[in-house]
C-alpha cells in the first residue's frame, strides 16, 4: 500500500491525485539542485524589477530549481539562459522573461541577470545578450571572496533555499 508523504494516510491519494508523482519530482529537483549546494544570486537590476513586479525571491527559487532539473525556455548561449515566469492570476506566455547566467557542468551557483516583461519588450538585443553573457561567465567564474565583495557592495544578493 502507497502512503502519501504529507499524511502517510492511504486515503490522501484519492483526495489529492497527483501528489505522489509532484512530490517525486520535486525530491529530485531538490536533491538535485540542494545535494550540490547551489547558490541563487540575483542582480542588482533583477532585485528591482522584482521588487517594482512583485516577483518574491520564492517565485525566482521555484524558476531556479526548474533551471537545475533542465527545464530553460532557450539556450542563448555563453552560460546564458532565457527562463518564462508566471505573471500573477495569468500563465507564463504572457508573463515575464527572466535572463539567467548558469554553468550547466558546475551548477554551483545560478544568478539572475536581467527581467523583463514580455509585452515591453520581446527579446535582448544581440548587445545585451553579450555583455550578459560577459557578465555571467565574470560571475561564474569568480572566487568566493570576489562572490563576498559583490554582496558587501550591495552589486547582488543571495536567494536564501528555504
Amino acid at each position: 500500500m502507497t502512503f502519501c508523504r504529507i499524511s502517510a494516510e492511504p486515503a490522501h491519494k484519492k483526495r489529492f491525485p497527483g501528489c505522489h508523482e509532484y512530490l517525486n519530482r520535486l525530491e529530485k529537483c531538490l536533491s538535485k539542485c540542494y545535494s550540490r549546494d547551489v547558490k541563487i544570486f540575483k542582480g542588482k537590476q533583477v532585485v528591482k524589477w522584482a521588487q517594482n513586479k512583485r516577483i518574491t525571491d520564492a517565485v525566482l527559487r521555484d524558476a531556479a530549481l526548474e533551471i537545475c532539473e533542465g527545464k530553460v525556455d532557450a539556450d542563448l548561449g555563453g552560460y546564458l539562459f532565457k527562463k518564462r515566469l508566471a505573471r500573477a492570476g495569468a500563465g507564463k506566455s504572457g508573463g515575464y522573461r527572466t535572463i539567467v547566467g548558469f554553468r550547466k557542468a558546475d551548477a554551483s551557483r545560478i544568478i539572475f541577470l536581467y527581467g523583463f516583461a514580455k509585452n515591453a519588450t520581446a527579446n535582448i538585443s544581440s548587445i545585451q545578450a553579450e555583455a550578459l553573457s560577459l557578465a555571467a561567465k565574470d560571475f561564474l567564474a569568480a572566487t568566493e571572496e570576489q562572490i563576498i565583495h559583490l554582496l558587501e557592495k550591495g552589486s547582488i544578493s543571495e536567494i536564501k533555499n528555504g
